[in-house]
Parts: C-alpha cells; sequence; structure tokens
C-alpha cells in the first residue's frame, strides 16, 4: 500500500475540485465507537486498568471447578455488573456525540462547486466548495471570507464556540475578492490559496491567494486571520457572505482543537494504587504460606483420611491446586467495588457544588461549576494558590484617575478625585495647549473600540444584548431581537489584507490586556451611565454613543478623552472621526468634526506590550504614529534628544501613581514624512506575503518603525478590589495555605494591590529579587538569606518577570529555598509560560497546587496545578473552559476548597479505607475458618453471602456517608485550621491505614474464634428438630454477625446522622433478613430452610450479640481514650458544637439571605463591666450575660443602634488604658471578649464565654483581626 505523503503546503483550487480530491471532505466525527467497534474497543480500554485485569484473571480461575472455593457467579456477577456500568455510561456518552454529529453533518448549505450552485449537506462539503452563509447561520468548515453584503467586504462573527469570546469581531475581505457578491461573478473565479497544512493555531493563518491560478508570484495577495470564518463561528449583523472552504472535517481548526483533557489523578488514588500494591503483596505471601501449609496437611493428615479420596496417582499440576484455591478465596482483599464506588460518589461531589447557591451570584445569574467530576476530594489538600490579579482579586471595572502631561500631574490634588474634574487639565484643554490635545488625541485613536450610534428606541435592544447569560457556558450566543444593534470589537480599520498589520496577535489578547480580567457589569446597573454618550447630529438631535471593547483599560481612556472634549464617534472600514467640543478661533465653532486615516494598526500582543497607530490627518494630510504602552517598553522607544527633567518627571509620576495601586501607560507620538511610510509599507508587504515566519518578520519591522517617540505622558487607572477579596485572604492563610501572585503588572501596582488584599501586611518585610544577568541574580539572593539569618522573622518576596526567568533556568534550587520559606511570593510582569513553570516549579515538590484565572494568559498555569480555577470574567471564557472548577468571584473559593474540598477529602478517605476494611475483615475469617479445614481453602461462607457482601448489604449503605460532617460548615469558617486535618492528610495516612487493618483483623478473628467456641461442643443440637449444628447454620450466624458488625461500625464512624442514614443503615439490616427469609424459601436455593433454622435458634442470636459486643469494645474505648486524652481540633470543636446546640445557643447567627451569605462580625477587646461605672447603657448587655451566652437586638428597635455604637466607642476609647487591667482581673470579667455581629435584620451581643467554641485555643486569630468572616 502506497504511503500518504506528509502535508507541507495546501494548494486549494477554487471552482476545480478535481484539484482538491486528495483532501478529505467535511464530516465530523466526535465519536468514540461505532455500532462494531463499541464491543472490543471498551472492553480493551476497561481491561487496560491493572485492577480489571487483576479480577479477570480471579474471574476465569474461578470457572476451574477443581480450584473454585465458591460458586464463579460470586465474581462474574459483580465484575459483569460493573463492566456493564461502565460500558453504559460510555455507550450514552458516545451515543449523545453520534446525535450531535448526525445533526452537524446533515445540515444544508448553499455551495458553488466546478462553477454550478447546488445545495449538499454539511459532510459532502470539499475543499475549494465557495459556501454561502446567512445571517445567524454557523459556518460548516474553515473559510476564506471572499465578499459579504457589506460594500467594504467586512462582516461580523461571534467566536464563542472556538475561544469562549463571547463578543463579536469583524472579518474583512481583500480588495481584489469583494466585488465577488454574487453567484454569477463567484462561478467565473478561478483563484488558488496557498496555506499551511491543517494545524491548531485559531490566531494564524499565514496564507496568500492569487486571483487567477495563471498569475505571477508578484501577483499573490497576503491573507491574514482577518480574512477566515473558522468552523463554528457564527455570522453576525451580516445578511449574507461567501467564503472558499480551505480546511474541512476534523481538519479544522475546531477540529484540531478538540484533544482529550489531560485525565488528572488525585492524590488519594495515587495512595489506593500504592495500597492495591501492599495489599497484592501481602496477599501473594499469604497464598504462598497457605498453600504451602495446605500441601503439607495433605500429605501428612490429608491422605489418611478415606472420607476426603484424594486420588494415588495425582496430576502434575496439582501442587497448584490449593495456592491457586487461597488465591481466589483471599482474593476479596482488594475489593472489586470501590472503583465505581468512588467513580460514583465522586461524581455526587460535583453536584452537590453545581447544585450550592452559596456560591451562586446573584448579580450575574451565574454559579459554580464542577468541568471535572473525579478531583473534588484534592480541593480540601491545597498547600499553594497561585492567583491572577486583574479580573481575579480585582474587579476588572476600570476608572480613569490621574494623568501625567507634559511633565504636570492631574488628579493629585486632594478635592479632586479624578484628574478630569482637575481645573489645571480644564483649563489646559480650553487653551488646547498642544501636548494636552495631542495626549487626548492619542487617547481617541489608538484603540480597537467601535463606537454605535442609537437612538433611545433602541436602547432597550442594547441592554438585553449587554446582559445575555449562560449558565454552562458552552453555547453562548446573543440574544436575538430585530432592533438589536450588536456591536463589534477588534475591529481591524484596513482597507484590506495589504493594510492588515497581522503580527500574530490573539483575539483575546486585545489591546493593553497587559494581565487584565475581571467580572461582567451587574445586570442591575444602568447602561447609561456605564459606556453612552450624548452627541448631537446635524439636526441637533441627541444620539447615545455606546462603545464597546474587551479590554476595560480601552473604554476607560476613550471616555476620559471624550469627557475632555475629543469625542470618538465613528469607525469605518479606513477613517476614524472624531467630534472636538472646543472653540475653534478661526471657524468660530465649538463642534469641529475630524476625520483621520487609519493606515495601519500595530497590534497588541502579550510579548510586544504596546500598541501603535498610523494616522493620516484628512485635510492637513500630517501623519502621525501614535504608541502606547507600558512604561519598560516605550521609555526604551523614546528619542534621545527627550528633555531629561521631563522624562524624570514622567518616570516619578508614574511610580508615585503605582506606588497607589493604579495601573500606569505611556503615551507618546512622532511625525512620519512621505518617504519614510514608503519604506515601511514596502517592507511590510514583502513580510506580509511569508508563509512560513510571518509574524517573526513583521516584529522586526515594527521593532526598527517604534523608535524614537516624543513622550506626551502617562496614565493611571484604578481597578478596585472584589468584595470580601482581604477577608477571604487572611481566612486561607490560617488554614495554611500559601498564596502567590503572578501578575503581568509592574512591581509597584502589584505591591499596593498585594497590600490592599492582605496579601503583604504594611508592616511586612519585603524583599525584592533583582538583576539581569546570572550573577547579579545569584548575588542578590544571596544577599536575601544573609538579612533573613540576621531578622530571623516573617518575609515576603517580590521578582519581576526577566529575573524569574534566569532563576528559573539557572538557579532553580537556591529561588526554590528562598521562596518555600516566604509567607508569600509576588511575581510581576511574567508571561503566561513564567506563570506555568512557576506552579511547575512548586508541583514538582509534591506540593499540592490549585491555580486561579480568568484570562487567556492564564489558560497554561490553571491547566498546570493540580486543580485550576477558572472565574467568569470580562476576557471570555478561555480560563473558565481550560479549568476544573469555575466560580463567578474570588470570595467563593473560600468555601470551595474550606467546605466542598474539605468535607470530600474526608469522606472519600472513610469510604476508601472502609471498603479495604470490611474486605479484609471478611477474608481474615475466612483464612481463620481454614485452620480447621485442612489449610484446604474452602470457603465459610456460602456463595450468595461471599457475592451480596460487597455488592448490596456493604455497598448501598457507604452512599448515604456521603452526608456526613465531621463538624457543621459554620464552625469551619470560625476555625479555618480544621482545614490542615485535610490538607496534611490527617484523615487518609499510613497511621489511620494500619488502625483500619488492626480493627479488620482483630474483628475477624473474634468473630471466627467466638462462633469456633460456641458451636465447638460436638453434642450441641438444634432445638427444634435435635439435629447437629451444620456448616450452614454456623455460616450464616457467623454472616449476620458479620453485618450487624459492618451495620454498627457505620453507625460509630457517623458523625453527623440524618434521616436518611437513619433509613438506609437500619433499613438495609431489615431488608437482609427480609430476603434472607425469602432465599430461605426457595427449594432450589443452596440456603434452603437453613435461615429458618438459624433465626428460630436463641444461639444464633446469642452469638451475633456476643461478638459484636467483644468486637466494637475495644474500638468504642479506643474512640473514648482519643477524644478525651488526645483530641483533634474537630473533636474539640464538635463537643463544644453538641454542647451549644443541646443548650440551644446559636451557632450558625448569620441571616441568609440570597444575596448576601457572609456576614462580617468584630471582635472587640472588653473588660469587666466595673471598669465603666454605673453606665446604663450596658444594662442590656449586663443583664443577659451570665444567663446566656448572647443578646439578639433587633435594628428597628431605637435603642439597639445606640447600644452598639456605645459599646464600640467606649470599649475601644478605653482598649490601651485598660490593658494592664485587664492582665490582672480578667479572671473575674464578666465577659472578657465581646463579639457583635450584624445581619440583616438584628445585632448579635456575644461574650467571651459564647466566643471560646469558635476557638480551640484562647490564642485564636479570630480575637487578633478586628473583622472575622462567618
Amino acid at each position: 500500500m502506497r504511503r500518504k505523503k506528509k502535508e507541507t503546503l495546501r494548494r486549494v483550487f477554487a471552482n476545480n475540485s478535481e484539484s482538491n480530491d486528495r483532501y478529505i471532505n467535511n464530516k465530523v466525527t466526535n465519536s468514540k465507537y461505532h455500532w462494531w467497534s463499541f464491543l472490543p474497543i471498551n472492553l480493551w480500554e476497561q481491561f487496560g486498568r491493572f485492577m480489571n485485569q487483576y479480577f479477570l484473571i480471579i474471574a476465569t480461575l474461578q470457572l476451574w471447578t477443581e480450584i473454585a472455593p465458591v460458586d464463579p457467579k460470586t465474581i462474574w456477577g459483580p465484575l459483569s455488573f460493573i463492566f456493564l456500568l461502565s460500558a453504559i455510561k460510555s455507550g450514552l456518552d458516545d451515543l449523545n456525540r453520534h446525535r450531535v454529529d448526525k445533526k452537524a453533518n446533515e445540515r444544508i448549505f448553499h455551495v458553488i462547486r466546478d462553477c454550478e450552485p447546488r445545495d449538499v449537506m454539511s459532510k459532502n462539503i470539499r475543499v475549494g466548495d465557495i459556501i454561502y452563509l446567512k445571517e445567524n447561520m454557523e459556518s460548516p468548515c474553515d473559510l476564506v471570507l471572499l465578499s459579504s453584503s457589506n460594500k467594504d467586504g467586512s462582516c461580523y462573527i461571534q467566536t464563542a464556540n472556538l475561544d469562549g469570546e463571547t463578543d463579536l469581531k469583524t472579518r474583512v475581505a481583500l480588495k481584489g475578492t469583494r466585488v465577488l457578491n454574487s453567484q454569477g461573478l463567484l462561478s467565473q473565479f478561478k483563484g488558488l490559496i496557498e496555506c499551511k497544512p491543517p494545524n491548531p493555531e485559531i490566531y494564524l493563518f499565514d496564507s496568500r491567494l492569487k486571483m487567477e491560478t495563471n498569475d505571477t508570484d508578484e501577483d499573490f495577495l497576503s491573507l491574514s486571520v482577518k480574512q477566515t470564518i473558522f468552523q463554528g463561528v457564527h455570522l453576525k449583523n451580516t445578511k449574507f457572505i461567501y467564503g472558499l472552504s480551505v480546511y474541512t472535517g476534523n481538519e479544522t481548526k475546531l477540529g484540531m482543537n478538540k484533544l482529550p483533557p489531560e485525565s488528572k489523578w488525585t492524590k488519594i488514588d495515587r495512595q489506593i494504587n500504592n495500597m492495591t500494591i501492599v495489599i497484592f503483596c501481602i496477599q501473594f505471601l499469604l497464598v504462598l504460606s497457605l498453600g504451602a501449609l495446605g500441601s503439607l496437611w495433605k500429605s501428612k493428615e490429608g491422605k489418611k483420611k478415606f472420607y476426603l479420596y484424594y486420588p494415588r496417582d495425582e496430576e502434575w499440576y496439582q501442587f497448584l491446586i490449593i495456592p491457586l484455591r487461597f488465591l481466589l478465596l483471599i482474593s476479596l482483599m482488594i475489593p472489586i467495588s470501590v472503583k465505581v464506588t468512588l467513580d460514583i460518589c465522586k461524581s455526587l461531589y460535583a453536584l452537590f457544588i453545581n447544585w450550592d447557591l452559596k456560591m451562586w451570584d446573584y448579580d450575574n445569574n451565574i454559579g459554580a461549576y464542577a468541568n471535572n467530576t473525579s478531583i473534588s476530594e484534592d480541593l480540601g489538600q491545597i498547600e499553594y494558590i497561585f492567583s491572577d490579579k486583574t479580573g481575579t482579586l480585582t474587579e476588572n471595572i476600570m476608572e480613569f484617575k490621574k494623568c501625567s502631561i507634559a511633565g504636570i500631574s492631574y488628579g493629585n490634588k486632594h478635592k479632586h478625585s479624578s484628574a478630569l474634574k482637575d481645573p489645571r487639565l480644564c483649563k489646559a484643554i480650553k487653551n488646547q495647549q498642544p501636548e494636552v490635545i495631542l495626549f487626548f488625541l492619542n487617547l481617541a485613536l489608538n484603540n480597537t473600540i467601535v463606537p454605535i450610534k442609537i437612538k433611545n428606541k433602541d436602547r432597550i435592544a442594547v441592554n438585553s444584548s449587554f446582559s445575555q447569560e449562560d449558565s454552562r457556558y458552552d453555547d453562548i450566543s446573543v440574544v436575538e431581537n430585530s432592533k438589536k444593534i450588536d456591536i463589534a470589537i477588534d475591529y481591524d480599520s484596513n482597507d484590506d489584507s495589504d493594510d492588515d498589520v497581522n503580527v500574530g496577535s490573539d483575539e483575546d489578547e486585545i489591546l493593553l490586556k497587559l494581565d487584565h480580567s475581571g467580572e461582567t457589569k451587574k445586570k442591575d446597573k444602568n447602561l447609561d451611565s456605564l459606556n453612552e454618550h450624548q452627541v448631537k447630529n446635524e439636526s441637533g438631535k441627541q444620539k447615545k454613543i455606546i462603545y464597546k471593547a474587551s479590554s476595560p483599560d480601552e473604554e476607560a481612556l476613550v471616555k476620559a478623552a471624550s469627557t475632555m472634549g475629543i469625542e470618538f464617534v465613528e469607525r469605518e472600514t479606513k477613517t476614524l472621526t472624531l467630534i472636538f467640543n472646543l472653540h475653534d478661533a478661526k471657524s468660530g465653532r465649538n463642534k469641529i468634526k475630524r476625520q483621520y486615516e487609519l493606515i495601519k494598526t500595530l497590534n497588541f500582543t502579550s510579548d510586544r506590550k504596546r500598541m501603535s497607530v498610523l494616522i493620516k490627518e484628512i485635510g492637513t494630510q500630517e501623519i502621525y504614529l501614535f504608541i502606547k504602552g507600558a512604561d519598560d517598553e516605550i521609555f526604551k522607544r523614546l528619542d534621545p534628544q527627550t528633555d531629561e527633567a521631563l522624562l524624570e518627571k514622567t518616570k516619578n509620576d508614574v511610580e508615585n501613581f503605582a506606588r497607589k495601586g493604579l495601573r500606569t501607560l505611556l503615551f507618546g507620538y512622532r511625525a512620519v514624512t512621505g518617504k519614510e511610510l514608503k519604506r515601511f509599507l514596502k517592507e511590510y508587504k514583502t513580510a506580509n506575503n511569508e508563509i512560513e515566519g510571518r509574524e517573526r518578520e513583521l516584529e522586526k519591522i515594527f521593532h526598527k518603525f517604534e523608535q524614537n517617540f516624543h513622550l506626551l505622558g502617562a496614565t493611571a487607572i484604578e481597578d478596585k478590589l472584589q468584595d470580601q477579596v482581604p477577608e477571604t485572604i487572611r481566612i486561607l492563610r490560617e488554614a495554611g495555605i500559601k498564596i502567590w501572585m503572578l501578575t503581568g503588572d509592574k512591581y509597584s501596582t502589584s505591591l499596593q494591590i498585594s497590600k490592599a488584599c492582605n496579601l503583604i501586611p504594611h508592616n511586612g518585610i519585603v524583599y525584592k529579587i533583582e538583576g539581569g544577568e546570572q550573577i547579579a541574580v545569584e548575588k542578590c539572593i544571596k544577599a536575601i538569606f544573609q538579612k533573613i539569618a540576621v531578622n530571623q522573622q516573617n518575609y515576603y518576596l517580590f521578582i519581576g518577570g526577566k529575573t524569574l526567568e534566569i532563576a528559573l533556568n539557572s538557579l532553580k534550587s537556591k529561588l526554590i529555598k528562598l521562596c518555600i520559606n516566604a509567607n508569600s511570593v509576588i511575581c510581576c510582569r511574567t508571561t503566561p509560560q513564567q506563570k506555568s513553570k512557576v506552579v511547575k516549579m512548586i508541583k514538582d515538590l509534591k506540593k499540592m497546587t490549585l491555580a486561579i484565572g480568568d484570562g487567556g494568559n492564564d489558560v497554561t498555569m490553571i491547566q498546570t496545578a493540580h486543580i485550576g480555577v477558572g472565574i467568569v470574567g470580562k476576557e471570555g471564557l478561555q480560563a473558565v473552559r481550560a479549568s476544573d472548577y469555575s466560580i463567578s468571584r474570588f470570595k467563593f473559593l473560600l468555601r470551595l476548597m474550606l467546605v466542598h474540598g474539605r468535607y470530600s477529602y474526608y469522606r472519600t478517605a472513610f469510604i476508601v479505607q472502609y471498603s479495604f476494611y470490611k474486605a479484609i475483615f471478611f477474608c481474615v475469617i475466612q483464612i481463620i475458618y481454614n485452620f480447621w479445614s485442612g489449610f484446604s481453602g474452602i470457603s465459610f461462607f456460602n456463595s450468595m453471602s461471599v457475592m451480596t457482601y460487597n455488592g448490596i448489604f456493604t455497598a448501598f449503605p457507604i452512599f448515604f456517608y456521603l452526608h456526613d460532617k465531621d463538624v457543621s460548615e459554620e464552625l469551619i469558617y470560625l476555625n479555618p485550621q480544621l482545614y490542615l486535618d485535610s490538607s496534611k492528610g490527617r484523615f487518609f495516612n499510613k497511621k489511620t491505614l494500619f488502625w483500619w487493618f488492626v480493627r479488620a483483623v482483630y474483628q475477624g478473628a473474634i468473630t471466627m474464634l467466638f462462633l469456633a467456641f460456641i458451636f465447638k461442643d460436638r453434642d450441641y443440637l438444634y432445638a427444634m428438630d435435635g439435629s447437629g449444628a451444620d456448616q450452614a447454620l454456623i455460616s450464616m450466624t457467623g454472616f449476620t454477625a458479620v453485618l450487624l458488625l459492618q451495620t454498627f461500625t457505620l453507625a460509630l464512624e457517623t458523625k453527623h446522622w440524618t434521616l436518611y442514614n437513619h433509613l438506609i443503615i437500619w433499613g438495609f439490616l431489615i431488608f437482609y433478613y427480609l430476603s434472607s427469609l425469602l432465599a430461605n424459601s426457595l427449594p432450589n436455593f443452596e440456603m434452603y430452610y437453613a435461615m429458618f433454622r438459624t433465626f428460630s435458634d436463641p444461639i444464633h442470636w446469642l452469638a451475633c450479640l456476643l461478638i459484636n459486643v467483644v468486637a466494637q469494645l475495644p474500638v468504642i474505648i479506643a474512640k473514648y481514650w482519643s477524644s478525651q486524652y488526645t483530641p483533634t481540633r474537630a473533636d474539640l470543636i464538635r463537643e463544644k458544637e453538641v454542647y451549644y446546640r443541646s443548650n440551644g445557643l446559636p451557632i450558625n447567627i448569620a441571616h441568609k439571605s440570597k444575596k448576601k451569605n457572609l456576614i462580617y462580625s468584630k471582635i472587640i477587646p472588653s473588660y469587666n463591666s466595673s471598669d465603666f461605672g454605673n453606665n446604663g447603657i450596658f444594662d442590656p448587655i449586663r443583664d443577659c450575660f451570665g444567663k446566656r451566652d448572647f443578646k439578639r437586638m433587633n435594628k428597628k428597635d431605637p435603642l439597639t443602634r445606640l447600644i452598639k455604637d456605645n459599646i464600640e466607642n467606649e470599649l475601644l476609647k478605653k482598649h490601651n488604658e485598660l490593658h494592664s487591667i485587664t492582665q490582672t482581673n480578667s479572671k473575674n470579667s464578666s465577659f472578657n471578649h465581646l463579639k457583635i455581629v450584624e445581619t440583616d435584620d438584628d445585632y448579635y451581643f456575644l461574650s467571651g464565654n459564647s466566643q471560646s467554641m469558635f476557638s480551640t485555643s484562647s490564642t485564636s486569630s479570630s480575637f487578633q483581626d478586628n473583622e472575622m468572616m462567618i
């Protein structure tokens, strides 16, 4: 068979299907199986797991009747059931994929093929077909846009299915093809496209087009991603387009990106694997030992027993019989049901997260969602959190606050919160100072925003399009409305590809997204105040302008320019229109309309950290290059002749802005001559025609062109912290979790935000790792180590992106040693790859990591960590889709980890250990029984008992342990140190495993030995008919005792009882008795009449009672000893919780409401009430303390506010002067601390006694902070 040649360059011929036959059709296949391949492939996948292979070998050996101790059904039944469940799940999932594929493949599209129009199914579309798409249709394959219903060849698309971006983007056809907007013209089109082979790069399409196949190479037109409409993209606000198909089927960009996600194993999964290996080794040793004993007994004793009928001449394999029989007998030591049990439990954990209304964002109608259903318990074991800054810790709602223009700083006066209200700036604008006008002209022109004019009657429709949501983020679409105006972003205003700069910039990394992220605007905010500006048209009627941008920075800057009188009102294909609301001395008019030709846009990328626009003013023909970006990029591109004083003043202003936590950008400009422009365009055209290395060549040209700028000034934008971020970080810290911030922002801004959000205390010791070379960085690290050795205090680290890269590559071990001991590490000016490397550095130390972010630049970090959390923000859904869990606010991370994570780990730890315990317990009975049966490998229990023990009677009650809680949710918040129990693995470790192993061996031995002791008397007679005790009676007595013991074990281990627990635990015991009696009634059943005899014998009930008492008594004593003399933190808190609940005292005093689930309270140091004399204001509080530990007072009571305010003021005023008195008299105080908790309707006053229940020690951090979150 001829091997297919690897494709290096794809050549697509329009209207020539014969030349394109070598390419695949457009049939989309996302399914894994066919009807004929499902069974073999699914079985192959299931038997690819070691545990399944092990049980298959055991089940196969069971078919050998000579060695099978029980009926083969005991293993084949449960094994088949488990395989059937997995197969059904896989089959149903794949069936849904088949249905989706069928629906997609059978859609009808109008195409032009071989110069003839026709209707074809989507699966029959071929490369080279010209596709006709109407508004709202989804593209069936990857197309190159040829023409559209718009004269300029533009169209609007929504790429949510491709990259998660819900905003609209524009695509523009080449000037040469946009005239081909009819079937007649397109039928005659014989063009050729040369592009790369199929690849997953959704932001790159470096290719070229010939209008005729016989054209020369010089006639090639450059194509970029701006001329593409990829599969899955929806056409919006455009009547129709025509596009030439270049990639089809699973070779499209969407198809190439559909890779299976990396499977993540939890820490417990890895521990289970290790435990399975250890148990298998123990099992192997037991098989050898017991097999040797059995062979020895057979040779010395067994052959003397004539009734055993051992043959004289044995087969050669007889020496294997007894060891193999023991292998089958104790194969249950590795429980067959543990995997399917865990799979079901993990799915339920994910549902608990999805259903949790306490993590529901009522403002945006978004809840938490588990994208990965198999790793919830790892949420309870996190040791390090890596967080993005903008949009994760902050709101990503930008407000223009300050600016520096020509060395003058505006907005610093205390009277003016914003530079836009500074009288000096207003005066400069009024006087039309050149530097100020150029500064705001840069703000108005240097962006990708599209302004849209709307009438008042259209505003409702616009509002609806802005507020549309989707609960699961997968099928996001713009709300359809005939009067709706969809607003495009990322509009590149170039006429054709020759004027279209493509630096490989990501669509999601639009202008100045240096590290932005955030949350969608709240629904209840009025759109008028958010992004609308009023302008008047020629008739004097007012219209509204809405600015739409993916970057909140852009919107803030353009609004600032508009506020100062330079208003951006219209963007056409190549023309930008501004309204100058300034007095013009020449014309005498106050409003001047000016238009600018947009020659080039040099887009922002995370590597460039800057954006430039090449502008020609229509009228004067003056050409300018405006630039803006990060200060470290702009300063090095300034004219060498820049005034030193201006440079120094601007640097100081930028530094001052950053110290206040503001985001800074620098702005500059330079004039461009016609000769210089011509040379640039020529070099650009040459580079832009390259297929390989186009991005690299273009960046070289841009770098050379973006030089010698005149400094205009700097802006400072405020991005506020999200609600409850400092409190959340504080509680996470108390839970023993270290939090690192990885951001692309500069050092000063990162430092201020770190202090504002509680990452670094205001008096914290901060060390900064600096250096541009390895020697300098190494020297800096060494100096920090020396300072740490002297100070011996907690410290915090800062490191920049360039320094970080050096340290990661050359000084990794020293960097790890320095960072691992720091309280927090802040990495600023980092790239996405650097974020990922930092996470991997800690992950490689076997530390459990969690990464949280909201933007596309956080995806690699999120995917690298053990747990990835995405925040639904303003930068699309890329982070959410790449994450394991998604939330809408940073504060919800607290509940996700401390409640869901801890409970999931606590429950899984018990379920796993209990599953192995009950399996080992059962096998111990079987092993000890063989000491009385000549080590023959025979089973003590009948086949039905063996099969139902793990499969039914002890399996289903476990699932209701998923409701168990060792402590209540409220007390976890108040005692975050409880999280250490899970993060340090205290519920599941070698010590706990050993305890469960000893428990299983002891109880198994007690069960069998007591049975042997009770029924050992040969003269024992059954009371009803005088018959002796046979094996069936003893076996069923033993099995009943075993199930009773397992039931009481579950009851003993349950900490939180509910109605469901009672019904299931005790209900399954009743179910056992009823089912046993039913089986007892079937004549052809091996248990026929055995249970009647067993249950009617008082010895049976006495034996069950005695076995359970003796087996459980040491366990109860050990638990009592542990809780009284070596109690855990959870034991102490649970004991106090039980006491308070039993006395009717409040545990959760937080008032539940739909929008406010967390209530703030103040811990105030208090003293003996006599210290305040006879102030009557304290009487209501003094009266209640001593009788009860709390007092509730309704807010509506006029006296309540007075009491609350007076208590706060008096206590805080006397705090310092009475501090020494407190130390001596605290024992006699009526209360030592007073806690005031505010809810929606009431105030709660709690004394120090009631407060003690919330802490395990008197030095709890609860008293050390002014605020506490419940």
